[in-house]
């Protein structure tokens, strides 16, 4: 897996990122599609928590490292 190098910082891809940009790009696939209702919403619904785990979960990893 490849890395964003920022000077010195390094930050790696999760599999929880990956997971969130993969649902991210099914939903606007959805969107674009022009579907409408339940599956639309839940498509929302999973993408915005799996977004939202994958940040707190990148804000994690990063704190840990940065008091190691």
């Amino acid at each position: 897996m490849g890395f964003i190098d920022i000077g010195n910082y390094h930050v790696r891809p999760s599999v929880l990122g990956k997971t969130s940009t993969v649902l991210q790009v099914l939903t606007i696939l959805i969107v674009l599609s022009g579907l409408k209702g339940n599956v639309l919403n839940a498509f929302f619904g999973i993408t915005v928590a799996a977004t939202a785990v994958s940040g707190l979960h990148y804000i994690y990893r990063e704190i840990r490292s940065f008091y190691r």
